[in-house]
């Protein structure tokens, strides 16, 4: 076959000249969040979450990875068998327009329109901002709490925690945990999905990823090659997404939440030296003189915990890994997120304004 002879079918230019038309679609619904919240994240993406659940909770293997990895063959296979046909520029542009237009619509129609559902603050009806006095208010009693429960775990506050469980036994703990916050809570949904780990663990490791969803499948992965200590509070922050909840501050609420139910103390214990990561952020842009003081006021096993996961990432720094994150900002920023990575550290304003509404450490 010579080059005349190859053209493009007209699906493929259908789903190309669509692609202009999604991205305003997307853009003029963005504006409606109550629209999306009952419509859409309320009705139609239960649905088809569902519908994914069942099609991939048979199995512990993530299906949505081998999704990718077969998407990415085919393509792979596919342009190596169009460049033997056709190197005209204007046929390759339409082609991968329409692959595009077909990723970022089914993208938003199974998951990706929970970006724009209306914020959690909102649903709880908590106040956006706070004081830096209600920020030390409850910086104090995160320690406070942190501190007395590391040392009813180790009866030692020079130990660092051990947790040391199998990740079959934690992902069952885990979804018990979360049925029964789901009795108590709204904002809490009763998913029980099989917990996977990521077949790209380590090179998701090299690039300083903990988690994510796969947004095709619906499948909540989590790194592997994580340390125990940060197991828990990813795991459930990735079974947020799935309930959808797309932005990161709010899915690390519902994770705190979650695991600082009563119950399992090496649970809460993830959840609340996160917790207290975050707020002590939020000292150090303020005041580093500060932040050295309540540094100090940490018992030293906790710390050891955190040196503990920071030699853990540092042992795979690489070239690649601030281009990742660079890579999945941009993403973040697009996905009306645009403080970026940033985001996950929000998390701060629902704990503050809802602890004021109702203790958060009971």
């Amino acid at each position: 076959m010579n080059n005349s002879q190859v053209k493009l079918s007209k699906a493929t230019k259908i789903w190309a000249i669509l692609f202009p038309v999604w991205l305003l679609l997307i853009q003029l619904v963005s504006l409606f969040p109550q629209f999306i919240e009952n419509f859409y994240s309320n009705k139609l993406f239960i649905w088809i979450r569902n519908i994914c659940l069942w099609l991939t909770n048979w199995t512990t293997i993530s299906i949505g990875d081998l999704f990718y990895i077969s998407f990415f063959l085919i393509l792979i296979f596919k342009l190596i068998q169009l460049s033997r046909k056709t190197r005209k520029l204007k046929f390759y542009m339409v082609y991968f327009i329409s692959l595009v237009s077909k990723i970022y619509f089914f993208f938003h129609l199974i998951w990706g329109l929970n970006y724009y559902r209306t914020d959690l603050s909102e649903k709880l009806a908590l106040e956006n901002d706070y004081t830096q006095e209600e920020l030390f208010d409850f910086l104090d009693e995160t320690l406070a709490f942190t501190n007395q429960l590391h040392l009813k775990i180790t009866a030692n506050d020079s130990t660092p925690v051990q947790f040391n469980y199998e990740d079959t036994k934690l992902k069952e703990t885990l979804n018990r945990k979360i049925s029964l916050a789901s009795k108590d809570y709204f904002f809490v949904e009763d998913l029980q999905p099989k917990i996977k780990p990521s077949l790209f663990s380590i090179p998701l490791t090299y690039s300083g990823f903990a988690g994510y969803i796969n947004p095709f499948t619906n499948e909540s992965q989590y790194n592997s090659q994580l340390i125990d200590f940060k197991k828990p509070v990813t795991i459930v922050h990735e079974i947020a997404h799935q309930m959808g909840y797309a932005k990161e501050n709010e899915a690390n609420f519902i994770a705190y939440w979650v695991l600082l139910k009563k119950g399992n103390q090496l649970h809460q214990y993830s959840a609340s030296t996160s917790i207290l990561r975050h707020l002590l952020g939020e000292v150090y842009s303020i005041d580093q003189n500060l932040f050295e003081e309540y540094k100090a006021c940490i018992n030293f096993g906790i710390r050891e915990n955190y040196r503990e996961s920071q030699e853990f990432w540092e042992s795979y720094a690489n070239p690649i890994e601030p281009i990742m994150k660079q890579f999945y900002t941009s993403y973040l920023n697009v996905n009306n997120q645009p403080e970026g990575m940033k985001s996950y550290s929000y998390v701060t304003d629902l704990l503050i304004n809802y602890n004021k509404k109702s203790a958060i450490y009971y």
